[in-house]
């Protein structure tokens, strides 16, 4: 604001003071002068180019009688006449006299009124001398700057003085008085027919006088209290020479800084103003407190004429102006229904909000005539590196319901939220803001709700812990839907937080309101809606309760004003004394039936599920303890390694061979949490021992032997403890070698098969068996791509992830978002693991812009695209069905240069050697990347 006044040269700081000073008393003249014109013509003259509007003072109504005005553009000393909001004629200064002045403004208004304009003397107000005083032309040769630095200090005050008496129905506009040179606010707080008899109060800011040689802020009210009898000031002191006015000095005025220095001018206001008000026996007026804080809005020109746009500062948003010359700020939110005013319009002289018309004055905020409804302005200082607007520092946040829930769930361990901002959850967000800040909480902002559900599928599959999506109502809610179907019935713990219409509108057909109760019924174990009265911390402790001892989805919907309705004392809710031990050791009867079906048995085989996932440890020991090979279904691909003794790979649709040989000579099956999906095929006419936590999961799809109920790796202890020394079994793992060594063999021989249209999957899975590092995770499509890897990837110490029974397809891409997060957590099952997702073309179009998502989080990922062109899963179908293959073919990009433009890695393959060389550098590269290999549908 007035720290520029520093930059100039002070031999022209004065000589452009003197320059304006004369200029100033021509109009300052003709105002006076124009006794017939006085209607049309005020007595005070603000003249710089962008004070059209304070000229003016109100938008001109083109029925009434036009306003006439004149002023002198301060920055190039030019004389201007406006006849309403239209500069109608200018006449520059520079080599001109006081007397050709006065001659043209004499011609220009008597020429803009249609009417005679009477002679005029110019006044002789004392200033520091000035050859133009005696006739010299004006010279503003080395003074230019210090002109442009004076109407930018001009312009600026004029904003702040502005926004001081704003809200008080008394004042009037901000004026220039030319005679002293100031800026002043002129506040008539009790008018009177009598004059001695009226009240006022004279703000302003003056560059300095006779009295002070500095630039200084002064409140003066009339009529002046008896002296001596003036209240004391805090800041400022009483004129000295007994005009009885509050002063502030420049020493202090322009001291520290733009900010400090509007701050100080504005407190200094405030105080002085009240103690004008309580002298003239009036009630003070509530005003903005002063201590304001300056954000940078705009660049100087970078908001045309006539133009606004929405902008923030610190945390509130801001409808920033630029009309007549002036700009301004407002409240960015119509009073109404919420429009935003920034990304409205000006039209004839009134700011328009874009969402139902409603006017507002475009510098004031008012309403058109008498209506109360107007908005709150905030200051404006045009710097010169932009334009700032100030906005009341704020006050500490006071916690939220937001903030409970938040904390709540933290508390219960959840550290990742995927999800999207928007609308409806905007509160909610915040809390989660916040809590991301303390260090306690992860957030990834997806592309597509659906992959922040996968995302949260894969994570809780993965860890056994919940992490939690999050959306707006209405369509983020139901794009949630796929991804929590997914973790419902692969049943991997999982938090849906999705925000809701407010609740006064709720039931009424609201925009964006749908039943979410009813939309997640069923798919959610649990669903609580957030109330004003509800017990939130136990909402959302019940629903990370469920989520993980049901393994399933828990829902809480967040309507809008609720989610920061104050809950200061509100304490958060924590597990303790909530969970359970879940190390539940199974029935002495059931473990009796177990151990006596067991050493009945020559040739048992062990099948491991995905429920068995965190007792593998217990299920290799007892394998080994008694020479029991171990299958896996297609979920629990991984859970043992391919390369271990006993290990006999995957059974099923999605299988080797090894394990199905293995299932069919048994003569007993050890089924660990496993769900029996009819795509694993586990027969059902052998001896089954069926072990799971979870009494419902025992015989759900058919009768088996002997279920038994209990923690899978309690039990395989007990049961190991019990069997200790026996013999009976036979021996089975030099089979399990020669079945290894026939089924690698058959896929040797297919390593070359080529029909010129791309690589074959055995030779592509052959690849990534060589090159991925032993432990990573890998996250893999629903699709051919999806069997073939199943058939053809040995897995060592790998973990696995899969859309199983929803099988749903595009799963990969977010699903490695998830298994990424777990990478990042200390848990040492997973930190630091490398991420692998797999899937087909048709997988990866599904979400592939959430691509972007992992480069603007760093996610060290590597994606294996096969590109074969089509859906390859549906057209072999159509093939095997008899169908007509119709409408599988697809219109891919080129996935590689996606991924470059993205911001990845990406590399095409054609050939095998490409392959090896695009997998080491994939692979070694810190970030994401994606390898697109050119495949062959019909070679799976």
């Amino acid at each position: 604001m007035w720290t520029t006044l520093g930059d100039v040269a002070p031999s022209h700081l004065t000589g452009a003071r003197s320059c304006v000073h004369w200029a100033c008393q021509l109009p300052a003249a003709a105002t006076a002068g124009l006794i017939e014109a006085r209607p049309h013509f005020s007595h005070t003259n603000l003249g710089w180019e962008r004070a059209v509007q304070a000229l003016v003072g109100h938008p001109v109504n083109p029925g009434e009688e036009v306003a006439v005005r004149a002023g002198v553009r301060i920055k190039d000393l030019t004389l201007v006449v406006v006849r309403g909001t239209d500069v109608t004629t200018e006449f520059p200064l520079a080599g001109r006299t006081l007397d050709d002045g006065r001659a043209w403004l004499a011609k220009a208004l008597a020429d803009t009124l249609d009417a005679d304009v009477a002679e005029f003397s110019l006044f002789e107000h004392e200033l520091p001398g000035h050859p133009v005083q005696t006739g010299a032309a004006f010279d503003i040769e080395g003074v230019d700057a210090a002109l442009a630095e004076l109407a930018l200090w001009l312009a600026n005050t004029h904003d702040l003085l502005e926004l001081f008496v704003h809200g008080d129905k008394c004042a009037s506009e901000v004026r220039l008085w030319p005679h002293h040179f100031d800026m002043t606010s002129l506040l008539t707080l009790v008018a009177d027919d009598d004059p001695d008899k009226a009240k006022s109060i004279n703000v302003g800011v003056s560059f300095g006088d006779d009295s002070y040689a500095q630039p200084y802020a002064y409140v003066s009210p009339w009529p002046h209290a008896p002296e001596g009898e003036a209240p004391s000031l805090t800041l400022g002191h009483w004129h000295k020479d007994g005009f009885f006015a509050a002063v502030l000095e420049g020493d202090v005025l322009v001291s520290g800084g733009a900010e400090g220095q509007a701050q100080r001018a504005e407190a200094f206001f405030v105080q002085a103003g009240d103690l004008s008000r309580t002298m003239l026996g009036l009630p003070p007026v509530a005003r903005r407190k002063a201590k304001l804080v300056w954000y940078k809005a705009a660049e100087t020109d970078e908001l045309r004429e006539g133009r606004v746009k929405s902008v923030t500062a610190g945390h509130r948003g801001v409808c920033l102006t630029r009309h007549q010359g002036c700009y301004a700020a407002l409240t960015n939110a119509c009073p109404h229904q919420g429009g935003p005013l920034g990304e409205g319009s000006i039209e004839k002289g009134w700011l328009r909000c874009p969402w139902h018309g409603w006017d507002f004055h475009p510098r004031t905020g008012q309403s058109p005539g008498d209506l109360e409804d107007g908005l709150e302005t905030f200051p404006v200082e045009v710097r010169t590196d932009g334009v700032y607007v100030g906005v009341q520092a704020e006050a500490p946040h006071v916690r939220d319901v937001s903030d409970v829930m938040a904390e709540t769930m933290t508390n219960w361990g959840v550290r990742w939220v995927f999800g999207m901002v928007g609308h409806s959850n905007l509160g909610l967000a915040d809390a989660l803001r916040r809590r991301v800040e303390a260090g306690t909480l992860g957030y990834i902002g997806i592309r597509h709700e659906g992959a922040a559900s996968f995302a949260v599928s894969a994570y809780g599959k993965l860890t056994g812990r919940p992490a939690a999506c999050l959306a707006i109502a209405g369509p983020g809610a139901t794009n949630l839907l796929t991804g929590l179907w997914d973790a419902h019935v692969d049943r991997a713990p999982a938090l849906a937080l999705t925000g809701q219409v407010q609740t006064q509108v709720l039931g009424r057909g609201a925009f964006q309101e749908i039943d979410l109760k009813a939309a997640y019924g069923g798919v959610a174990q649990f669903t609580g809606v957030v109330l004003h009265g509800s017990n939130f911390a136990e909402l959302m402790s019940l629903a990370c309760k469920k989520a993980i001892l049901g393994r399933g989805v828990s829902h809480l919907v967040f309507p809008d004003e609720v989610q920061t309705h104050a809950a200061a004392d509100t304490p958060a809710g924590t597990p303790e004394g909530r969970m359970p031990d879940l190390n539940i050791a199974p029935a002495t009867a059931s473990l009796d039936a177990a151990e006596s079906a067991l050493k009945a048995a020559k040739r048992p085989v062990i099948i491991v599920g995905h429920g068995a996932r965190f007792s593998m440890d217990a299920v290799r020991d007892f394998a080994d303890a008694f020479g029991i090979p171990v299958i896996t279904t297609f979920k629990a691909k991984g859970q043992i390694s391919d390369s271990h003794a006993l290990g006999c790979g995957v059974l099923g649709r999605s299988g080797t061979p090894v394990a199905s040989w293995f299932m069919n000579e048994a003569d007993l099956l050890l089924v660990l949490g496993s769900s029996f999906s009819n795509h694993t095929g586990i027969t059902d006419y052998k001896t089954i021992v069926q072990v799971d936590f979870e009494a419902e999961a025992l015989g759900r799809r058919h009768a088996v032997n002997v279920p038994v109920l209990g923690e899978i790796g309690i039990t395989l202890d007990a049961l190991q403890s019990r069997m200790s020394g026996h013999d009976g079994f036979e021996d089975q793992r030099t089979e399990v070698s020669e079945r290894w060594r026939i089924w690698r063999a058959e896929k040797r021989s297919r390593l070359s098969d080529e029909m010129g249209k791309g690589l074959n999957s055995a030779a592509i899975f052959d690849a990534l068996t060589r090159k991925a590092p032993a432990d990573a995770i890998m996250a893999v499509d629903v699709g051919n791509n999806a069997y073939s890897f199943g058939r053809y990837f040995e897995s060592r110490e790998h973990t696995i992830l899969m859309s199983g029974y929803l099988g749903s397809i595009g799963f990969a891409l977010p699903a490695a978002m998830g298994a990424w997060a777990a990478t990042q957590e200390d848990d040492p099952r997973f930190r630091g693991r490398k991420v692998i997702s797999i899937s087909g073309d048709g997988g990866l179009g599904q979400y592939l812009a959430d691509l972007t998502t992992w480069v603007k989080y760093d996610m060290n990922i590597t994606h294996v695209v096969l590109n074969n062109g089509e859906l390859g899963k549906i057209s072999k179908e159509q093939r095997v069905g008899g169908w007509d293959v119709w409408e599988t073919s697809l219109r891919n990009p080129g996935f590689a240069k996606f991924a470059r433009n993205c911001g990845a890695l990406g590399i095409e393959v054609r050939t095998l050697e490409e392959l090896e060389a695009a997998l080491d550098q994939a692979l070694s590269h810190d970030g994401p990347a994606l390898i697109e290999v050119l495949s062959d549908a019909l070679l799976f």
